[in-house]
């Protein structure tokens, strides 16, 4: 065990990121936590919201919006499995107002099932992006 955190963060299409780091804050269901060299054992469902990852300095690496998932930790590493992720830095406000736009169009069209599901599961994940990105926007204006 030492002074840093493997950590993988996965999504249905790929591995996203993996990197060794000093610290990472994970989104919880219950509330945001930090992941240390030598924590306990834990297994997370996760809500949507930002990962932070941090060097052995404490120094802000990478900033990954994730929708939803699960984080299991031990043994100095933490799996993040993820719904969907996408890097804070190339979140296109414009982009995402316009595909929540279609989507909700989208389901007023198809009947469907299974095509249903995905669209409102895209609803939701382009919803929760547009309400981080308010946030961000209120805690820059304070």
């Amino acid at each position: 065990m030492g002074k840093i955190v493997k950590v993988e963060l996965v999504t249905p299409e790929k591995i996203f990121l993996r990197e060794e780091v000093g610290m990472v804050i994970i989104p919880g269901y219950k509330g945001d936590f930090a992941v240390l060299p030598r924590r306990a054992p834990i297994l997370v469902t996760l809500r949507s919201g930002v990962v932070t990852f941090f060097n052995k300095d404490k120094k802000v690496m990478h900033r990954i919006f994730v929708a939803g998932g699960i984080a299991d930790i031990h043994n100095d590493e933490c799996k993040i499995l993820a719904e969907n992720a996408m890097k804070v830095q190339d979140i296109d406000c414009e982009e995402i107002a316009l595909k929540l736009e279609q989507a909700k169009k989208d389901i007023k069209e198809t009947e469907i099932h299974a095509v249903r599901i995905k669209i409102e599961d895209n609803i939701k994940y382009y919803d929760s992006i547009i309400k981080f990105i308010e946030q961000e926007e209120r805690i820059k204006a304070d």
